[in-house]
């Protein structure tokens, strides 16, 4: 056997860590975008998400890329993976969303994308000098300014198509006629005679 080839017993750990923060991703995903709609049951799902991917992430750090952490690096390490899977999961659900809440996915994206970028560098302690720091926080500042101002102006398109077939919707029901055109049925007086 090849010193590089993968044993058996490390494809079920491996693939269960990578089902554990993709499953995570998509939990986070779900619950950030429908929380309006019931706080109380997504944050639960939300919770559930936070903590599969946390716990995925731990133990691909200290078991699959063997890291020694101490208890101090183990907790940043939780923290960071949060950050990072929050970002990620307004991406994800604002992404697909997008249609159904334009406005709030509009706000969604950009903010996911500066969180998973903080909670990336900091969780794979990232070390960079202060010229480095400058560049990517006004690069990354920049990104997400232009993809918020963009992604709005698209929402605004949502609201105001959905306002046009409200209105036309509106205006054809006050113009529709409310005789039908046949004939009434003639009155009977009490005297059982038609008129």
């Amino acid at each position: 056997m090849k010193k590089n080839q993968p044993k058996l017993r490390h494809v079920v750990p491996n693939y269960a860590v990578y089902m554990g923060l993709f499953i995570g991703t998509g939990f986070l995903s779900g619950s950030i975008v429908h929380f309006p709609i019931d706080p109380v049951r997504f944050s639960i799902i939300g919770f559930i998400g936070a903590a599969v991917f946390v716990a995925s992430s731990t133990i691909n750090e200290i078991t699959m890329q063997e890291r020694k952490l101490s208890p101090a690096e183990i907790f940043k390490l939780i923290a960071f993976s949060i950050v990072l899977a929050l970002g990620v999961g307004m991406i994800s659900g604002g992404v697909q969303h997008f249609d159904e809440v334009p406005e709030y996915a509009s706000i969604l994206i950009p903010l996911g994308v500066l969180l998973s970028l903080v909670g990336y560098v900091l969780q794979h302690g990232i070390d960079l000098h202060k010229v480095q720091t400058f560049k990517l926080g006004f690069a990354t500042v920049i990104v997400v300014a232009i993809l918020g101002v963009s992604l709005n102006a698209y929402a605004q398109t949502f609201t105001q198509s959905e306002d046009g077939h409200g209105e036309e919707s509106s205006e054809t029901h006050e113009m529709a006629p409310t005789d039908s055109g046949a004939p009434s049925a003639p009155e009977v007086s009490p005297d059982g005679h038609s008129h």
